[in-house]
């Protein structure tokens, strides 16, 4: 999600609410993040910063996005949904 001269957020980093499919707020938020992850980035003339950005989002909505994950794979078959 985050390299030298690349920082992805919203739709391009797949910031999708997986049962209703919107992504505003999550853009804004992970916006917040890659700013204080380049911010930092800059000030220590390092891209090592950038590695924080992906943790901050997994620690915000890691569980959130897993559960997601496993509704979807839920949905997505016919006998549970028949039942």
């Amino acid at each position: 999600m985050a390299d030298r001269g690349l920082v992805l957020i919203g739709d391009s980093a797949g910031m999708v609410n997986p049962f209703n499919g919107e992504g505003i707020s999550y853009a804004i938020e992970a916006a917040a993040f890659a700013a204080d992850a380049v911010d930092r980035a800059l000030a220590q003339r390092s891209d090592a910063p950038l590695r924080s950005y992906p943790d901050a989002v997994a620690d915000a909505w890691g569980g959130y996005y897993t559960l997601g994950r496993a509704f979807v794979a839920l949905m997505g078959n016919p006998a549970i949904m028949r039942a």
